[in-house]
């Protein structure tokens, strides 16, 4: 009885108010990925099979831009009213192409474009083929030893990979609005990294994860490589909205969430009850994604400014 009252208050909620929009990964957890990236390439001392000359002066652009390309890193999320075609940027609903691995998405952009026509493409999400993309923009960049469109690339880039590894941006129930699950996105992606902040600071171990770029292998297929990330985070989806519905199964109505009237707009803020069970259920996934997100942009860095620097 209790789970059916929940669902018939969940499903107003859905019609009647706003619900938080279902942007990328917060902004702190941008910043704590893209920081941690640039120090995981701070700590190669060498890598196999890449000059030293090149890798030290990777390692010396970062060092001195290092505060910008923090900060810039949110900046595609900062552009998104004003430049018109950017929101389809940040995401893939690879689930409307059929069921995993996706096989009746061709990966080639063209081709997806030809078999589905321009706008199903667009608007289901051009995530890996944007990562693609700017790598090339970055590649550009470099070989021109433009610093501006160097600054901007770097951040840039960043925000994509780091997007391609939040599991809600590869699913069409981004918002669990398919799962009577409102709000998921935001509670997953920026209340629950604040909060892991907020209780041990998110500590990671760059040294440790630079071990894993030892062996170095050029990227020989870009768009594959964003594919991968896609479909490796799309494995996590279930668990997330599992954990959701665990915890509020735990939570007395009450107790779960307030709500919050502000600027015109009704929010729901959950509690720290809340919080408090999605971290012991999730905090380890939460972590391992923006760890594996950081070793990814950390490899496409090096990857690029090798084949570009000269």
């Amino acid at each position: 009885m209790r789970k059916f009252i929940f669902s018939l208050v969940t499903l107003f909620l859905i019609f009647q108010f706003e619900i938080e929009n279902a942007d990328s990964w917060g902004f702190d957890a941008h910043k704590k990925i893209t920081e941690l990236a640039i120090d995981i390439i701070l700590n190669l001392q060498n890598v196999k099979g890449v000059e030293q000359q090149k890798l030290n002066s990777l390692k010396k652009f970062l060092e001195v831009n290092k505060a910008t390309i923090i900060e810039r890193c949110i900046e595609p999320d900062l552009v998104r009213n004003e430049l018109k075609d950017e929101q389809f940027n940040h995401f893939i609903d690879i689930d409307r192409y059929g069921s995993y691995p996706f096989g009746e998405l061709p990966r080639d952009k063209r081709k997806a474009i030809e078999k589905f026509g321009y706008e199903n493409v667009q608007k289901n999400g051009l995530l890996p083929w944007r990562i693609a993309e700017v790598m090339d923009s970055l590649g550009e960049a470099i070989s021109k030893q433009d610093n501006e469109k160097m600054l901007r690339y770097f951040s840039w880039i960043a925000h994509y990979v780091e997007d391609a590894h939040q599991p809600l941006h590869v699913t069409e129930n981004y918002d669990g609005q398919l799962t009577n699950q409102p709000g998921i996105h935001s509670r997953f992606e920026t209340e629950l990294v604040k909060y892991m902040i907020s209780k041990n600071g998110l500590n990671f171990n760059p040294k440790r994860l630079a071990s894993e770029l030892g062996n170095f292998e050029p990227i020989s297929d870009k768009v594959k490589f964003a594919f991968d990330i896609v479909l490796e985070s799309y494995r996590y989806i279930e668990p997330i909205l599992e954990a959701d519905r665990f915890t509020k199964d735990k939570i007395p109505i009450e107790k779960l969430y307030r709500i919050e009237k502000r600027d015109g707009r009704t929010r729901y803020i959950y509690s720290e009850d809340y919080y408090s069970i999605m971290n012991e259920r999730l905090g380890s996934l939460v972590l391992s994604r923006m760890e594996k997100s950081a070793v990814r942009l950390a490899y496409i860095w090096l990857n690029v400014w090798i084949n570009y620097y000269k």
